[in-house]
């Protein structure tokens, strides 16, 4: 759908979940295998510095992975995962509507700057 709309970007915004329930933090996913890669990794690094910075959450860094609506997406894109359900902090942050506007803000930041910085090589 992404490939056929005539979007800029492909921003997929998740939460994460693991068994130990001290797992905490953000995470933003790219894909090497993606048609515009070295642009999903500036969007991904990008969203990643603005979002930390706002919702002050763990960074737990920018990764490439594998991920199907990373791989085969032809524009810029990134899977944003925001916070761990399975962490009782970070669920009860999840659920306020301050902390999701922080969220949003962040990451429309973060837009912001890939629009307006230059793309480093990678």
């Amino acid at each position: 759908m992404a490939n056929s709309c005539n979007a800029e970007l492909f921003i997929s915004i998740h939460n994460d979940s693991f068994t130990n329930p001290e797992a905490s933090g953000t995470t933003v996913f790219y894909s090497t295998k993606n048609a515009k890669s070295n642009d999903s990794i500036h969007l991904a690094t990008n969203i990643r510095s603005n979002l930390i910075s706002i919702i002050n959450t763990k960074d737990r860094g920018i990764k490439n992975a594998s991920f199907y609506v990373l791989n085969n997406t032809q524009i810029p894109a990134v899977l944003i995962e925001v916070a761990f359900i399975s962490n009782p902090y970070e669920e009860a942050r999840l659920q306020n509507e301050v902390f999701r506007q922080n969220v949003a803000a962040g990451i429309l930041k973060g837009i912001y700057y890939y629009y307006n910085t230059p793309i480093p090589l990678y």
